[in-house]
């Protein structure tokens, strides 16, 4: 949680990764910290093929774990290639947590982009706003869904 703490401070990212990595030496099954970790290292393209291997742990360790669901189709979603296993991703942080406005949102932006997964997509942004009624991107993307439907 440090690491994760220090990652959020400006010019604290070696100290943040410093962190992650003794947290994962004193604890290496610890889902959390192999999720913090990816996440800081998702940050720079030269880390993004690291991040997968501590999301992938994270997983294997703790399936069940929403958040690495989430962040990991989040860094899959921008592979070219692999949206499918970011989809998939989506899917089970949704199941998982069904009252996430984030998830909902997130899933639905890949699915509009997502040859003939506009209406799935206008079920999760309704649904991510059903949850956060203020979720201004959600809005957005709505009104472009509308305007683009014939």
């Amino acid at each position: 949680n440090l690491g994760a703490l220090l990652a959020s401070i400006p010019g604290r990212r070696s100290d943040a990764i410093r962190h992650c990595e003794l947290a994962l030496q004193l604890k290496p099954d610890l889902a959390e910290a192999h999720c913090n970790f990816a996440d800081l290292l998702a940050e720079a393209p030269a880390g993004q093929a690291e991040a997968l291997q501590h999301y992938e742990a994270a997983l294997r360790i703790k399936p069940d774990y929403s958040d690495a669901h989430n962040n990991v189709a989040n860094l899959l979603a921008t592979i070219p290639g692999r949206e499918a296993d970011a989809l998939m991703h989506y899917e089970k942080a949704a199941q998982l947590t069904p009252d996430s406005a984030a998830v909902h949102y997130n899933f639905a932006t890949l699915l509009e982009k997502s040859p003939g997964r506009k209406s799935e997509a206008r079920s999760h942004y309704l649904r991510a706003l059903s949850i956060d009624p203020g979720l201004a991107m959600a809005k957005s993307a709505l009104d472009r869904l509308d305007r683009a439907e014939p």
